[in-house]
């Protein structure tokens, strides 16, 4: 019995690159709008626009800019049968 393991170090990797500059440009251009809203709705409106922006602009960038970097091919990893 084998079970298939992605790319997960990769995959990590493509997800920080863009979190990363994602969150510090959000924080840049809203702190001064939402820096009197409560907490609860700065991470939503915050944690919604990043998603977005990383699901169809920075993550699609990153792999179009880093060939092969979070599309390698998955392994066959053995393993035990339960009992």
């Amino acid at each position: 019995m084998t079970a298939r393991v992605g790319p997960g170090a990769r995959r990590l990797l493509i997800s920080w690159l863009a979190a990363w500059p994602t969150i510090t440009i959000l924080l840049v251009v809203l702190t001064p709008v939402m820096s009197t809203w409560p907490l609860a709705l700065r991470t939503l409106v915050l944690s919604g626009l990043m998603v977005l922006i990383m699901q169809f602009l920075a993550v699609p960038l990153l792999q179009r800019l880093l060939p092969g970097v979070g599309r390698a091919a998955a392994v066959d990893l053995p393993v035990k049968k339960p009992r």
